[in-house]
């Protein structure tokens, strides 16, 4: 039987950041990852992380003040005493990695946090980092091993695909000697940066395409973990589970509505929830009030890891010449604000017995067309007959789509006249700070209100989705050990990112919260985990 100090379950983001601390610290630690790739969900991610008070922001900022936003953002969930292990874990890893472990850091100009202005605490220009591009050729053999993303273009950062205008070259051709390069930035960037560490730099194990079946639990305490092989494992020290969450095995949870979708790798199907709960380990549920589902759409023909891709809809669907609408052709959020989409996209009618806002469509022209890339398909580029739906007027898209055409006719008059004035007067499309940041234009100018006027007008069934954040995780408590149905720790077991339960953020999506609360939470635990004193404030 193999006997290492600690199990790190899950070769993402967060379980390299786990593994890395814990090897700094003298343990023989050993990572298990169930995909023939490293990289996990962060890997295929956009990459931001939401990581306050450290020494990369350019901005003023206190722990006052981000306790006091998470606080807003918890909406009474979760508890005070995690989102105080957050706030001051975060400047803790993200000096840690940057210093130990090569990571380079950059504040993205600019950004403001999600619900800013009206949001206690909120602040501009200092909590959301990325990293700088780093060469492929720099992971030697994993170079080929790492998670690809077909969502995000190979090698561009955020803040340069959001405002082209400070680029030396276009962007295209940015791209091409990017790509020519194998640089790698967003989540498949960061990954680069943890995997060059913990596997290239550090030298740790890692057992590809073994997933981990059970638990070895002795005295009550977890001391190693069984692979689906009939393997075992034991872990002196315990097993840190960073699997991500269960997008795809939806059967009994919350976000089990039909059609979902995810982004995320196949692998990603609650093992956690399996191997702990097995053994007593309490969960937490969270409502569902703004975590991350979101509208989107698969493509006939694209797949992500032998499973359909499914593609998040939120530039289409929020750009000029777009909106969304539900089966009685009536708008419902501001599509440029997908937190409100959030929100809207569950709405439940008590009286039909169904959700009121799915189906749903997103309803553009022939001007969106010209002007907006949609998926893999370029601005101007003809779409295909399936899924997408194209009709010479407005009532004929209706009848298409089986929707009210006076209904959808209406709400488009309305938003046309809306445009005109350059005020959403129904849900207040373009005036909130985020989506100024995102869509930037000189003046006063509304940047994301354009009319439905120009035909052919089109329209694409949208289907529910996620980036795997999930409801249910497993309770741990601030030093990430996961919680005992009986309310005690389960010595030995500690659970990370969206294996762990929201205790943090409450059931809220931020951008970049979900990299950056794994991050911390992976730092934390394998302090724990080590011996080490906990991160002070």
């Amino acid at each position: 039987m193999r006997e290492v100090d600690l199990v790190v379950v899950g070769a993402g983001a967060p379980g390299l950041t786990a593994a890395v601390t814990a090897a700094d610290a003298g343990l023989d630690v050993l990572i298990l990852e169930r995909a023939d790739k490293v990289g996990g969900v962060a890997g295929v991610s956009g990459g931001a992380v939401w990581l306050p008070l450290t020494r990369f922001g350019a901005a003023p900022d206190t722990r006052e003040q981000v306790l006091a936003y998470l606080d807003f953002l918890a909406a009474g969930y979760g508890t005070r005493a995690h989102r105080e292990r957050f706030a001051d874990a975060s400047p803790a890893v993200a000096h840690y990695l940057a210093d130990q472990a090569g990571v380079k850091w950059r504040a993205v100009e600019g950004h403001v946090d999600n619900f800013h202005p009206w949001a206690p605490g909120t602040v501009v220009n200092s909590r959301m980092l990325e990293v700088e591009p780093i060469p492929g050729a720099e992971l030697g053999e994993w170079q080929s091993r790492t998670i690809r993303s077909q969502l995000f273009p190979p090698g561009l950062m955020f803040s340069e695909m959001r405002d082209t205008s400070k680029l030396e070259m276009p962007l295209s051709k940015l791209l091409a000697q990017r790509v020519s390069q194998d640089m790698r930035a967003c989540g498949e960037g960061l990954s680069a940066y943890l995997v060059k560490a913990a596997l290239v730099e550090r030298k740790i194990p890692v057992l590809l395409s073994t997933r981990a079946d059970a638990l070895i639990v002795e005295d009550g305490a977890v001391v190693g973990v069984q692979t689906a092989d009939g393997a075992a494992i034991r872990a002196r020290r315990g097993v840190i589970l960073a699997t991500g969450g269960y997008d795809w095995n939806l059967q009994g949870r919350l976000e089990s509505v039909p059609g979902y979708g995810t982004a995320t790798p196949p692998t990603v199907t609650g093992d956690h929830l399996v191997m702990a709960c097995e053994i007593g380990a309490a969960t937490t549920a969270l409502p569902p009030l703004g975590m991350h589902t979101q509208y989107g759409y698969v493509l006939e023909g694209e797949e992500f890891e032998g499973k359909p891709l499914w593609r998040w809809a939120i530039n289409e669907v929020g750009a000029p010449h777009a909106i969304i609408v539900n089966d009685q052709g009536e708008r419902f959020c501001d599509e440029a604000f997908f937190f409100q989409e959030q929100s809207r996209l569950l709405d439940f009618d008590p009286v039909q017995r169904r959700y009121r806002n799915l189906p749903a469509y997103v309803i553009f022209d022939q001007n969106h067309r010209d002007k907006t890339r949609f998926g893999p398909f370029a601005a101007g580029v003809e779409l295909p007959d399936s899924p997408f739906v194209r009709a010479d007027s407005v009532p004929e898209l209706a009848e298409a789509l089986g929707i009210s055409a006076d209904g959808l006719q209406n709400t488009i008059n309305r938003f046309n006249k809306f445009c005109a004035a350059g005020v959403d007067e129904d849900f207040g499309r373009g005036d909130k700070g985020l989506t100024r940041f995102l869509n930037p234009v000189e003046g006063e100018v509304n940047p994301v209100l354009g009319p439905i006027e120009r035909g052919p007008f089109y329209a694409l069934p949208l289907q529910l989705g996620g980036l795997g954040s999930n409801l249910i995780g497993l309770t741990t408590d601030v030093d990430g050990r996961v919680m005992h149905v009986r309310g005690r720790p389960i010595p030995g077991l500690y659970a990370v990112s969206n294996a762990a339960a929201h205790q943090d953020f409450g059931p809220s999506y931020v951008s970049g919260g979900l990299i950056a609360r794994g991050l911390a939470g992976a730092y934390v635990a394998a302090r724990h985990a080590s011996g080490l004193p906990p991160v002070q404030n």
